[in-house]
């Protein structure tokens, strides 16, 4: 698989959406992330371990929160995707991750409503020590795509205008793999 199969995996998302518009958006079945949330530091801690691809981190909890305090799990951000092994771009957004998460830095994560996948990895949104929301950057910057797992679904608005930004600024994997639209 090459350019093409990313090309692919990064097509396909709802265009029209505007950052200014997130907040305003009130779709059926939909949680808008309230302009009043809780300050990453209110959430629980965690430690990185290390970044196994550009969507999937390992993390040992500390203190009380989703996480097991003091365990070891591996965490799977929430509504994003990034290039699998051995297609266009998965270095690229396994680096980029990894320049976010570097081992041994605190993050803050927060759930949405299922907490594990069949995987059993957990489901969470995470956010650096100085307050930026991981799962937005790995958007924003082109190294991921906005995609709804439901229930999960607490900033796909966000996300997927991050997503439509990325793509039309020619960011990250959209330059070097394509794009499909």
């Amino acid at each position: 698989m090459g350019c093409l199969a990313a090309a692919t995996m990064l097509g396909g998302c709802d265009a029209g959406v505007t950052a200014d518009d997130t907040s305003r958006l009130s779709r059926p079945g939909r949680r808008p992330a309230s302009a009043a949330e809780p300050s990453p530091t209110s959430r629980q801690a965690a430690v990185v371990v290390s970044i196994a691809d550009g969507d999937t981190v390992r993390l040992r909890g500390v203190g009380p929160g989703p996480l097991p305090d003091g365990e070891t799990v591996r965490v799977r951000l929430l509504e994003v995707d990034s290039p699998e092994t051995a297609v266009c771009g998965y270095a690229e957004a396994t680096a980029r991750l990894a320049g976010l998460l570097p081992r041994g830095a605190t993050v803050r994560v927060a759930r949405d409503r299922d907490l594990q996948d069949r995987f059993d990895r957990y489901l969470l949104y995470l956010w650096t020590e100085d307050g930026r929301f991981v799962n937005e950057a790995m958007v924003a910057q082109g190294y991921a795509r906005a995609v709804l797992f439901r229930p999960n679904d607490a900033y796909i608005d966000r996300l997927r205008a991050a997503e439509d930004a990325a793509r039309a600024a020619r960011r990250g994997l959209w330059a070097s793999c394509g794009s499909a639209g």
